[in-house]
């Protein structure tokens, strides 16, 4: 973790960020495209808040879904002449947790992004002006892990028939529901250059309830779908995993 630190000053800036969601009153909202550009058809638009600090010279603009959840914050920094010099996002899952910290600097063409379980950071990632991977780290408690630098993670060939099996594999344990247990499962999937799955690991398994950690396997280890291989930035097949988050929530 110290490394990580000492590779980026910008990391602190993501620990303090503790943003509550506002009441929204009607009259506060600006109708907001999915590629941020203002529109009048209120129905096929995000909604979002604005405010400006003059004193500190920042932008912030509090996003709202369709159904008026709170979804994300958006602040942009600016300097004395009023250029903008980074943005930082924080996103929000349904229950209001954070789930991905993002701060692009647009003086040095790198974004740095955080996801996040439980309001931890268990993946680290930089990319430059096009998306590219510099570095990467899983992050397991104190276990800090690089990621290999590859253009596209591994994926599912067919996310249809991944997402049916889903809704009729994955079982929430009974002894999980009667102790109130509940978390997101981050699975690495590990994924070999011709598609097959090889290994499947538990990145937050340390702080994770075991009855879940299990389950997750042994959804995964039933999962019969093909895969998508990794590849390098020469887009040739390479090894390589991705993370998936199963979530567990109790009604």
């Amino acid at each position: 973790m110290l490394q990580i630190m000492r590779i980026t000053p910008f990391l602190g800036v993501f620990c303090l960020v503790l943003i509550f969601a506002p009441k929204l009153q009607a009259q506060d909202i600006i109708p907001l495209n999915k590629y941020g550009k203002e529109i009048k058809k209120m129905e096929e638009a995000y909604y979002y808040k604005k405010s400006f600090s003059v004193e500190q010279q920042q932008e912030t603009y509090h996003i709202y879904g369709r159904d008026y959840k709170f979804t994300a914050l958006w602040i942009y920094f600016k300097d004395e002449t009023g250029n903008t010099t980074s943005l930082l996002k924080t996103n929000y899952d349904s229950l209001g947790n954070k789930i991905r910290i993002s701060k692009q600097d647009f003086t040095k063409n790198y974004t740095e992004i955080q996801y996040l379980a439980d309001e931890k950071a268990v993946r680290y990632y930089i990319t430059n002006a096009l998306g590219i991977l510099i570095e990467g780290w899983i992050i397991d408690g104190e276990k800090t892990t690089q990621v290999d630098r590859v253009l596209e993670k591994p994926s599912f060939m067919n996310q249809e028939y991944f997402s049916d099996f889903l809704k009729k594999e994955l079982q929430y344990p009974l002894y999980s529901r009667r102790y109130g247990e509940s978390g997101t499962i981050l699975t690495a999937l590990h994924i070999s250059k011709e598609g097959k799955l090889k290994k499947i690991e538990i990145v937050n398994k340390e702080t994770s309830y075991d009855r879940l950690v299990k389950e997750a396997k042994r959804f995964f280890g039933k999962y019969d779908g093909a895969f998508l291989p990794a590849q390098d930035l020469q887009g040739k097949p390479v090894d390589g995993y991705f993370i998936f988050p199963l979530r567990f929530v109790l009604n």
